[in-house]
């Protein structure tokens, strides 16, 4: 171990405290390390504890608040969706009573018939509704219920549509007390041609395809305006 101490005068004018300093290794002088602790490159205190970002109470309130607000707007149009009435309804019938008695025809293999009664604005599958049947007391018919709407067997045309017209294999039927379209078991149908009119005026045109059996719906409206 190397020693050394500068001399700044006669040797029995130095201090003791000065002398010490010949006990004192050159490393020690020459490179002092800092007396600082170095913060961990892992990110962790030295406690132990990592810090994590979180959101705040009012972030969390003004997401909420927004998503209330989105779904506020958009519960008139699932609802109107959702709900079935005027033209949607009219068409959503005749569109499961068409395709009911025509898979009954092709799994049945008989023919299968949609009466409908134009002055009543209703229509059914022939058959579907329930048979009368006698009291035994009294001997009274009595007609039980039939189908529950909704069913895809019986449809209405409501108050709010008009019926423009009910054209059956090239006869009008929009004014008759019933008329029928019959389906094969083929598939096929009688030719049938639909026109409903809502309280806004627009037209909707229903098409029976005979070779098909299958019931097209169209947007009349703009074939008038064109």
């Amino acid at each position: 171990m190397n020693l050394q101490c500068e001399s700044n005068g006669p040797e029995r004018a130095r201090p003791r405290a000065h002398q010490l300093c010949t006990e004192v290794p050159l490393g020690i002088i020459e490179n002092p390390q800092p007396n600082s602790i170095s913060a961990p490159r892992d990110g962790r205190t030295p406690s132990g504890s990592r810090h994590h970002a979180a959101f705040t109470l009012i972030e969390i309130m003004i997401v909420v608040a927004i998503m209330g607000l989105i779904a506020a707007m958009s519960v008139p149009t699932i609802y109107q969706i959702a709900k079935k009435e005027g033209m949607r309804r009219a068409i959503s019938d005749l569109k499961d009573v068409c395709s009911n008695a025509r898979a009954q025809a092709i799994f049945s293999g008989k023919p299968t018939s949609v009466m409908f009664h134009p002055t009543e604005r209703r229509f059914e599958v022939s058959g579907s509704s329930a048979p009368a049947t006698s009291a035994p007391s009294t001997g009274e018919e009595h007609s039980a219920p039939g189908p529950a709407p909704g069913t895809g067997l019986t449809g209405i045309i409501p108050d709010d549509v008009t019926l423009e017209m009910l054209d059956v294999n090239m006869f009008e039927y929009k004014d008759s007390e019933w008329t029928v379209v019959r389906f094969s078991e083929m598939g096929t149908s009688d030719e049938m041609t639909i026109i409903l009119r809502d309280a806004d005026n627009k037209y909707r045109k229903l098409t029976l395809e005979a070779t098909t059996g299958l019931l097209l719906v169209s947007d009349l409206t703009r074939d008038l305006i064109r």
